[in-house]
């Protein structure tokens, strides 16, 4: 089964006032008590059978992701070996790499499999986006399939990473502007 990955813009500030009260309704295992903003829309998108984990992640994932998320079905990890292959393009690679693999910025106490399973501080995402500019210096997107490429690109069953990649950068670049983080949320 393929991993499938969502990027995000995340609210530190909103995570920094509900942090406490998530944590304390984790450790009773009521999270019905939970007042604030968005919760109880939250709360209906977790399942019934889901760990205290599961919840915790799901709502602080639910209340502090910003927007729109920039989804890859398939074939990040390949892209991402191939952008430390590219000229300035090793450094946007080893913070991808660690946001996916080492678990930045979760807490044990929310910590999952599949959800949220990385997110990036402020100043994460500020040193991402200067190394995506230095990316895009050198990187040249692939060209538009045409032919018998645009016909299998019509049926097959997700995109290319590479054609997502500027999405990711521009979300990246957005979130920097307001002050925001990156969170990766992990299914599959």
């Amino acid at each position: 089964m393929a991993i499938r990955w969502s990027f995000f813009s995340f609210d530190w500030v909103v995570y920094q006032r509900i942090e406490r009260l998530v944590k304390q309704a984790k450790v009773s295992g009521n999270f019905d008590s939970l007042e604030f903003d968005g919760i109880q829309e939250a709360l209906e998108t977790v399942s019934d059978d889901a760990t205290p984990e599961e919840t915790a992640n799901a709502i602080i994932t639910d209340i502090c992701g910003v927007g729109e998320p920039v989804i890859f079905e398939s074939g990040l990890s390949d892209m991402i070996l191939r952008m430390r292959r590219e000229r300035n393009g090793v450094e946007s690679a080893e913070i991808l790499g660690e946001l996916m693999s080492s678990s930045p910025g979760i807490q044990d106490w929310y910590a999952v499999d599949n959800g949220m399973v990385g997110v990036l501080t402020i100043r994460q995402t500020q040193a991402l986006a200067s190394s995506f500019i230095a990316f895009r210096q050198s990187w040249v997107p692939p060209s538009p399939p045409h032919g018998l490429g645009a016909l299998k690109r019509h049926f097959a069953s997700s995109e290319n990473p590479e054609e997502i990649l500027p999405d990711l950068m521009d979300l990246v670049e957005a979130a920097t502007s307001r002050g925001e983080g990156i969170g990766v949320m992990r299914e599959g």
